[in-house]
C-alpha cells in the first residue's frame, strides 16, 4: 500500500506556492493528494473498476488496525511521517506551519522566511494572499485564499495569517485521504479507544522500536543444529556464538544491525516491547556447511543459519558480506 501507483502515500510534493519555493520533501511518506490516482497497471490486476483510491485508503486503514489488534508489525510503515499517525489520532485535520519542517524543508524555509522577515523585505518580495496550483489539465492557476482577495499584500501585520492560511491549504489537499484512512481504522478500532493513545504509541505497535537492544536480542535467542554430529553446548559452539554476537555488539553499526534484522527476518525493526516480549522468536541454527559459504536465513522462520567458521574474522567477513550485499536470505555463493 505505501508504493506510489496506488495513490496513497508518498513523498510529500507542494505544488507551486506563491513564494516561489522549490519542494525538497522529506524522504519520509505522507497522504498523497487527493487527485492521486490509481496507476492504470494496478487497476488492471485490482480488476474492479469500481476501486478507487479513497476506497483503498480505508482499506489501509483496516489492515493497521487489524495488525494493532493482532500485535503485527507492518513491514516499512517505519517510512510514514509522524504526521500521518498524529492526523489519526487528532480530533481535527490540521497542521500547523511549522509541521512542515519535517515534510518540505524549503517550503518550511520560504514560510519561516516571511515570518521573521523585516517590514522593507517583505514590502520587496511582493507577496499576496494567493496561492498557484495545478488543475487536472496540469494548467497552473492562481486562486485567493478564502477570505481575502488575491490581490492583498502580506506584511508584518498579516504574515502571521498568510502562513497559516499557506499551511491549511496544502493540508486541504490530502484531507479526503485522511478521513478515508480514519474511517477504515476506525470501523475496526473505536474512535474512544484512539484517544487514549499517543501518535508515538502507533508508531511503536505497528512499525516497531527504532533502536535494536543487542543484549535484549541475544537473550531471546535460541539455538539449533541441522546435523546430527553438532551439539550446539560445546565449547566449539559456544565460541561461535559469542564470535556472532561480539561481531554484532562490537563491529557492526546501528545501520549494520539494521541490515541483519532485515536479512534474517524480514523485518528492520523489532516488535514494539523489544524481543523478550515473547511474541516473536529468534533462531540462530549451526548447519556445520563449510566455512567458505555465506550465512543464509529463512526469514518466514527468523532463522538466522551460520556454517561452520574456523575464526572470527572468517564469520565477521562472511557476515557482513550477506547482509550488506543483498543475499536476501539466499545462499549465492
Amino acid at each position: 500500500m505505501l508504493k506510489p501507483a496506488y495513490g496513497l502515500f508518498g513523498s510529500f510534493n507542494s505544488d507551486l506556492c506563491s513564494t516561489g519555493a522549490t519542494s525538497n520533501s522529506s524522504d519520509r511518506y505522507f497522504f498523497a493528494p487527493d487527485r492521486a490516482p490509481i496507476s492504470p497497471d494496478i487497476q488492471i490486476q485490482l480488476e474492479d473498476e469500481e476501486v478507487d483510491s479513497m476506497t483503498l485508503m480505508r482499506f489501509a486503514g483496516q489492515i493497521c488496525a487489524l495488525a494493532i489488534l493482532n500485535t503485527q508489525l507492518l513491514p516499512g510503515l517505519e517510512t510514514l511521517s509522524p504526521h500521518v499517525f498524529r492526523l489519526l489520532v487528532e480530533d481535527t485535520i490540521r497542521l500547523e506551519w511549522s509541521d512542515f519542517e519535517t515534510l518540505d524543508q524549503e517550503l518550511w524555509k520560504s514560510w519561516d522566511w516571511v515570518m521573521k522577515a523585516g517590514k522593507s523585505e517583505l514590502k520587496a518580495a511582493e507577496l499576496t494572499f494567493s496561492y498557484e496550483s495545478r488543475n487536472r489539465k496540469g494548467q497552473v492557476l492562481t486562486k485567493a485564499f478564502s477570505g481575502y482577495e488575491g490581490t492583498e499584500v502580506v506584511d508584518v501585520k498579516n504574515r502571521e495569517e498568510f502562513v497559516k492560511l499557506a499551511a491549511k491549504n496544502h493540508v486541504r489537499r490530502v484531507r479526503f485521504k485522511i478521513v478515508a484512512f480514519r474511517e477504515g481504522f476506525c470501523s475496526v478500532i473505536p474512535r474512544k479507544i484512539l484517544r487514549i493513545l499517543q501518535p508515538t504509541d502507533f508508531e511503536l505497535i505497528l512499525c516497531g522500536m527504532p533502536t535494536i537492544n543487542v543484549q535484549e536480542w541475544r537473550s531471546a535467542t535460541k539455538y539449533n543444529s541441522y546435523s546430527l554430529d553438532i551439539d550446539v553446548t560445546t565449547t566449539k559452539h559456544s565460541l561461535l556464538i559469542d564470535w556472532f554476537w561480539s561481531i554484532v555488539q562490537q563491529d557492526m553499526s546501528e545501520p549494520d544491525r539494521v541490515l541483519l534484522l532485515k536479512f534474517s527476518t524480514g523485518m528492520s525493526r523489532t516488535p514494539a516491547g523489544g524481543f523478550l516480549n515473547g511474541t516473536w522468536a529468534f533462531t540462530i541454527g549451526f548447519t556445520g556447511a563449510s566455512s567458505t559459504n555465506l550465512p543464509t536465513s529463512s526469514t518466514c522462520f527468523n532463522l538466522l543459519k551460520i556454517p561452520n567458521y574456523v575464526s572470527r574474522d572468517q564469520m565477521r567477513e562472511k557476515l557482513m558480506l550477506a547482509v550488506r550485499h543483498g543475499a536476501s536470505g539466499f545462499a549465492f555463493c
